[in-house]
């Protein structure tokens, strides 16, 4: 089982309020494809891997070669609701 699993509200929080997610993502197994996740389906919010996603400080701080991996900004934003997000997210992480 993905720790994060049916635990959305704890993810999807303001920067400040991400400690309990924070902890959570610290002993997850599945933090490098957490991350690859979120920064290749353009991720603006919600904690991913440890990183809040809201916090502009945290994705400035990701080392240079994962920021490659955010997609280039276009004129509008896409919003998907927390369990489309959720569904991607866990889409694309086996547990064996």
């Amino acid at each position: 089982m993905i720790p994060c699993e049916n635990k959305s509200l704890v993810f999807f929080v303001d920067p400040g309020e991400d400690a309990e997610a924070k902890q959570i993502c610290k002993e997850c197994p599945f933090q490098t494809n957490c991350l690859d996740r979120a920064l290749r389906i353009g991720a603006t919010y919600g904690v991913w891997a440890g990183v809040n996603f809201g916090n502009h400080k945290e994705i400035n701080a990701l080392p240079l070669h994962q920021k490659r991996k955010l997609p280039m900004k276009t004129g509008r934003d896409t919003e998907r609701s927390m369990d489309s997000v959720l569904k991607i997210a866990y889409d694309g992480i086996s547990i064996s």
